[in-house]
């Protein structure tokens, strides 16, 4: 197809020669300002993925050129009329795609490299088609015409390696994924281990304090040593292993003069090392309470002795801090925190017992006057902090303070969550919703059931109740029914008995009348004096 269609081109401008100027440009692999066949790699290192992939032996020569360089050579052919109708665009880097990969590790990741499975990157999707042949092909090229009649201002003339750091930062420019740098400064207690840790899952960038820093590299440096001796250790590692034991020699050593704490200065230099891992470099970081006086400040943001040979710039410009988030808080409130901390918090630190806590207050304080802070450092650096106040009562009124410095630190620069990610937090999202819905469901049911025995339960309450009042409602009727029954079976009944007799006997014609007039004349009250 692509051959049909450079035919198709040439024929076109064969057929109007006066309108129409017809080239056939052949470039080589394309790269630069964000990057296309090499971003799989450039993203893998960006990640901090363990290793970076080679694919199809990675031994074959790639003909490369920078994206910029191309374009500079298309506007050398629409600037000059060009007798030669095909033109080689390639750079002068005769480099393999393993020698591609592992610079890009070296520089970006972790600077370990493996032979892939060609079928598992194309199943996973990890990279297309297109450009698995692209990086699989083997071309040695000369655009010797390309160098000797065009007059081209080169980015990138030597290759891919040999700019490989012009590159890398064009790649995080055009990808927006400029490392996030953020130092977070406070008394102790005011909560800038728990910020540093929001905004680190927040933005996905690395926490970095003291106690993590300081075993880190002691861990990188065990391991190091731990190589002596061990078969197949090239001299070169051998002689880096015995300099890492030396030096952690000197580690103990200076820590045992120092009271049982490292010296200052070794410190730092595990700090420098830190923030200038591809980690750091790659995603930014979160400074945690670090540094704490000016002092340390200017040792660690100062320039390398290189950089200041270069440039005339007072600081480090890689590892500096662009936002400083100042937390503030009445030292009254502070040991009201302190003093109300859950015990499972207090029996994590000894920083927090209330004799070793005063005395660091006390220590922050008396280091930190208002002309000697790390904040003036930054302040000369014209990097001014963002205050935020601190003292909330309850976890559930932090949203104020972690709003604050999110609006003071922009939005995230990272790649955001994958395709296979975003599946798997919308399955997860729904599996939630469905397991909610369930629990609704269930817990209704449960209410209902409930519902229905409490019922059944006051009903049979009710019934019972219902029966005692009417016993007790027969009982007090008869109770006061008494004295009526009494006085109809004495005063009553004997003259009604005997009418009733006597109209029997005697059978008148209306035997009501002759039954009232009867019991008339026969009343058992007795009469009333003057009747």
């Amino acid at each position: 197809q692509q051959n049909t269609l450079e035919k198709l081109v040439l024929k076109c401008g064969r057929t109007d020669r006066d309108r129409l100027a017809c080239y056939v440009v052949c470039a080589g692999l394309i790269y630069g300002k964000g990057e296309k066949v090499f971003h799989s790699h450039f993203k893998e290192a960006w990640n901090g993925m363990p290793f970076l992939e080679v694919l199809g032996g990675g031994e074959g020569i790639l003909p490369t050129i920078h994206i910029t360089d191309l374009c500079s050579v298309i506007r050398n052919i629409a600037d000059s009329k060009r007798n030669t109708k095909f033109v080689l665009a390639v750079d002068e880097g005769k480099n393999t795609q393993r020698e591609i990969v592992q610079a890009i590790s070296d520089h970006m990741g972790t600077g370990k490299v493996v032979d892939g499975s060609n079928e598992a990157a194309l199943s996973k999707n990890l990279i297309t088609q297109a450009d698995f042949d692209q990086l699989t092909i083997n071309l040695r090229l000369d655009a010797t015409s390309v160098k000797e009649a065009m007059t081209i201002e080169w980015v990138a003339e030597s290759g891919f390696i040999e700019n490989l750091l012009a590159i890398a930062d064009e790649y995080r420019v055009a990808r927006c994924l400029l490392p996030l740098r953020v130092c977070i400064l406070g008394p102790p207690a005011v909560g800038k281990t728990t910020l540093a840790k929001y905004l680190c899952d927040k933005y996905k960038v690395h926490h970095i304090h003291m106690r993590g820093v300081i075993e880190q590299n002691l861990d990188e440096l065990r391991r190091s040593i731990a190589r002596i001796g061990t078969e197949g250790l090239s001299d070169e590692d051998e002689a880096e292993a015995l300099l890492d034991r030396d030096k952690m020699d000197s580690l103990e050593e200076g820590k045992q003069e120092n009271g049982g704490r490292y010296a200052e200065d070794d410190v730092i230099e595990f700090f420098k090392k830190t923030l200038n891992s591809a980690a750091c470099r790659n995603q930014g970081f979160i400074l945690d309470g670090f540094p704490k006086t000016m002092e340390q400040a200017q040792k660690l943001f100062g320039p390398d002795e290189e950089e200041e040979e270069e440039s005339s710039s007072s600081y480090n410009a890689k590892i500096t801090p662009e936002t400083i988030l100042r937390m503030t808080s009445s030292d009254a409130f502070l040991k009201w925190r302190v003093q109300n901390l859950p015990e499972s918090e207090v029996a994590k630190s000894t920083h927090f017992t209330e004799e070793r806590f005063l005395a660091k207050l006390a220590e922050f304080r008396s280091v930190n006057t208002d002309d000697n802070t790390v904040v003036n450092y930054f302040d000369e650096l014209e990097i001014h902090p963002d205050d935020i106040q601190s003292e909330v009562l309850s976890f559930q009124h932090y949203d104020r303070i972690t709003s604050v410095a999110m609006k003071n630190i922009g939005v995230p620069r990272n790649y955001g969550m994958t395709a296979v990610q975003r599946i798997e937090r919308r399955r997860c999202e729904e599996a939630a919703e469905t397991k909610r819905l369930e629990e609704e469901a269930a817990e209704r049911k449960r209410q209902l059931a409930q519902e229905e025995k409490q019922r059944v339960t006051d009903q049979a309450i009710w019934s019972a109740r219902l029966a005692e009042v009417k016993v007790q409602e027969e009982e007090l009727n008869a109770e006061r029914s008494a004295p009526m029954r009494d006085y109809l079976v004495k005063h009553v009944m004997p003259a009604l008995n005997a009418g009733m007799a006597e109209c029997a006997r005697v059978r008148p014609d209306d035997p009501v009348d002759f039954l009232a007039e009867y019991l008339f004349k026969h009343n058992p009250e007795p009469k009333q004096p003057g009747q």
